[in-house]
């Protein structure tokens, strides 16, 4: 899977930058962004078919408690 970087930035900053790509500024976005620096980076896990199934079994379970069907 894909690492997802979370960048030092506010959303105004962002905007600004996005808007820099739009008027020639900067050839790209990953160029507009290279100088914020990673404050956290998230991947995703290889076992997400378990962690699907463990929500599916634990959803049913709830719904039946709550005597709700479940339409998938």
């Amino acid at each position: 899977g894909s690492t997802i970087e979370v960048l030092a930035t506010t959303v105004a900053m962002g905007s600004a930058k996005a808007a820099g790509v739009a008027a020639g500024c900067f050839a790209s976005i990953r160029e507009a962004v290279q100088s914020a620096g990673v404050i956290q980076s998230y991947r995703p896990q290889d076992a997400i078919d378990a962690y699907r199934e463990a929500y599916e079994l634990w959803e049913n379970d709830l719904m039946n408690q709550q005597n709700v069907t479940v339409t998938a």
